[in-house]
C-alpha cells in the first residue's frame, strides 16, 4: 500500500512539474531531503535515540522481575495442570490470566507514555525542521522541496539533507525526552 500511494505521489508530482513548466516557461527547481538520514545524522536525532534507549532500559529493568515471575509461573501451573481437579486448575488459571493482563496494561501504559514523550518532541524538531526547509528553499533557489521518500530517481545535485542537517545542527543540538506522569 505504501509503495501505491508513493508511486500516486510520484505521477502527482510529474504532472504538477509539467503544469509548473508550462506556465513559468523554464525548468523547475526540485530537490528532496532525507528525513532518516536527517533523524540518524544530526545532533538532535541522536540525543533523542539515546534518550529512547535509556528510557527503555529503565523500564526493562523495572518491569523485567514481574515478568519472570510470571513466566515461572505460568510454567508451573501448565505443569500442575495434570495433578490439579479442573476446577481446581481453571481458578488458578484465571488468577494467572489476570495478572498477565495487569502486566500487559502496564507494558501498553509505559509504551503510550513513550509515544506521547516522543511525539512532543518530534513536533518540537519538525517546527524547527519546517522554517529550515523553507529558508534552504528559497537561498537555493529550490521551487519545490520534496520527501525522499517520494523520489523515485534523481541526482546527488538535488539532495540538500546534508545543508539540512547543518543547519539543523546548528540551531537544535537537543530535545528532552518528556515522558508524562501515569
Amino acid at each position: 500500500m505504501k509503495h501505491l500511494t508513493n508511486t500516486f505521489y510520484a505521477f502527482a508530482l510529474v504532472f504538477t512539474l509539467a503544469a509548473c513548466d508550462q506556465l513559468g516557461g523554464g525548468g523547475t527547481n526540485v530537490a528532496y531531503v532525507n528525513g532518516d538520514k536527517i533523524f540518524r545524522d544530526s545532533k538532535v536525532g541522536k540525543s533523542l535515540t539515546k534518550q529512547i534507549n535509556s528510557y527503555r532500559e529503565k523500564v526493562t529493568k523495572k518491569l523485567e522481575p514481574e515478568g519472570k515471575r510470571l513466566e515461572r509461573e505460568r510454567d508451573r501451573l501448565q505443569k500442575q495442570q495434570s495433578t490439579l481437579s479442573k476446577g481446581a486448575f481453571e481458578t488458578k488459571a484465571r488468577s494467572f490470566q489476570e495478572k498477565a493482563a495487569r502486566f500487559q496494561q502496564k507494558n501498553r501504559q509505559e509504551s503510550e507514555r513513550l509515544q506521547s514523550g516522543l511525539r512532543e518532541a518530534n513536533a518540537q524538531i519538525n517546527d524547527v525542521l519546517t522554517q529550515i526547509y523553507e529558508e534552504v528553499r528559497k537561498n537555493q533557489g529550490i521551487d519545490v522541496l520534496l520527501s525522499g521518500q517520494v523520489v523515485l530517481n534523481g541526482t546527488a545535485g538535488v539532495d540538500v539533507t546534508d545543508i539540512v542537517v547543518e543547519i539543523l545542527n546548528e540551531r537544535m543540538a537537543n530535545v528532552e525526552l518528556e515522558i508524562p506522569e501515569k
